[in-house]
């Protein structure tokens, strides 16, 4: 199933090197933990660009890291059927079906599940690249790709690549935000209104487009960043990471009114975020 993310060709194990080559042109690629590092020079060069820019915004002092880490509020916003939809996509596919989480970080939605992410972090099985799928065609029953679509510098050639690696009949399932705060991992891009949403996965059968995290999320992202900013001596970060967090902790039962929000029929102005769970079919695949 792993391929070369340059050529797209198969890669068979070289047991003297230890390394993964490509059958067609040659690249090899190495382990780090025992997982698989599908990364080509290029991606490898951007991945480190990324990291490196996180580096220079984040907070260094070790006090400073242990205060706002005992201040850290609750997340501002609430996905109440998140879990619901991906068990529906589970029952649907079975369990003997191929999934892959792009940009997993270290959550596992289903046992045997392929989490792919640009490091070895806990539960990640490939390192990879999302512009670059280190999978063959048609290869895959089921794609998520949730909080992650924003980070990407590229998401519209991303979305290509989970169409391709796809069998026909497969699903994409993704998160997309909306109106969400700015927040670097390593790097933030982009948000989506409805209609780019549809844009963006405009190669699929639309299954389901619905808010995922609505207006209630939204103010309570907003509130907190709000009083951040505005509070005297804001300029320094501790200070005002240290007022984000307090305001946090008063506003994020906010999120909660999405309950109902969410299916109101104007959530979507103000969503934080949306829900979208589209099929490749052949008629998709003949576009």
């Amino acid at each position: 199933m792993l391929a070369c993310p340059v050529c797209k060709s198969s890669v068979r194990l070289n047991e003297g090197k230890n390394m993964l080559v490509c059958t067609s042109c040659g690249r090899e690629y190495g382990f780090k933990k025992g997982i698989p590092v599908m990364l080509d020079e290029e991606s490898t060069n951007k991945i480190e660009k990324e990291w490196q820019k996180m580096e220079k915004i984040s907070i260094k002092s070790p006090l400073s890291i242990k205060l706002t880490r005992r201040l850290l509020a609750p997340l501002p916003y609430f996905w109440h059927e998140q879990d619901k939809k991906i068990e529906s996509i589970i029952q649907k596919l079975g369990s003997q079906a191929t999934y892959l989480n792009v940009g997993s970080k270290a959550s596992r939605l289903i046992e045997g599940i392929i989490n792919l992410d640009i490091d070895t972090f806990l539960n990640v099985t490939v390192v990879g690249d999302a512009h670059v799928l280190p999978f063959i065609n048609d290869s895959i029953d089921c794609v998520f790709i949730m909080q992650v679509i924003e980070h990407l510098q590229n998401p519209f050639l991303a979305i290509k690549e989970i169409f391709r690696v796809l069998k026909n009949g497969g699903y994409v399932f993704a998160l997309v935000p909306f109106l969400e705060g700015y927040h670097t991992y390593p790097s933030d891009y982009q948000r989506f209104c409805q209609t780019g949403v549809q844009e963006l996965f405009s190669e699929f059968e639309n299954v389901e487009l619905c808010v995922a995290a609505g207006p209630g999320s939204t103010l309570s992202w907003v509130i907190r960043e709000f009083i951040a900013v505005l509070f005297p001596f804001s300029n320094n970060r501790l200070v005002y990471s240290i007022i984000r967090e307090i305001t946090g902790w008063l506003t994020f039962p906010l999120k909660y009114l999405d309950i109902i929000m969410s299916r109101k029929k104007y959530a979507g102005k103000i969503a934080n975020s949306f829900f979208y769970l589209g099929k490749k079919t052949r008629e998709t695949v003949d576009k």
